[in-house]
């Protein structure tokens, strides 16, 4: 039985480096292209010190496009004055 965890409105195999895949994302520019993400992550999933398992590189590119697109809408609503509502 694949273990995974809940996050975004969908399960993730809990093999996904969610932790290190947010704080990247959080240390991107939000206007950063998605395509330039994907270019990223996947170059980092191939040069991991600890090989990604086969299979969560596609994985690993939906979350980080997802935190991005958290941290772009966070962005948007501080920026618009719209924090709080």
């Amino acid at each position: 039985m694949k273990k995974t965890v809940s996050e975004f409105g969908r399960d993730w195999d809990a093999r996904t480096p969610r932790g290190m895949l947010s704080m990247l994302m959080g240390n991107l520019h939000v206007l950063t292209s998605d395509d330039e993400i994907e270019k990223d992550v996947r170059r980092r999933c191939r040069n991991a010190p600890q090989p990604i398992p086969e299979g969560i590189e596609n994985e690993c590119v939906a979350y980080a496009l997802l935190c991005h697109q958290d941290n772009f809408d966070l962005c948007e609503k501080v920026v618009t004055g719209r924090l709080g509502s």
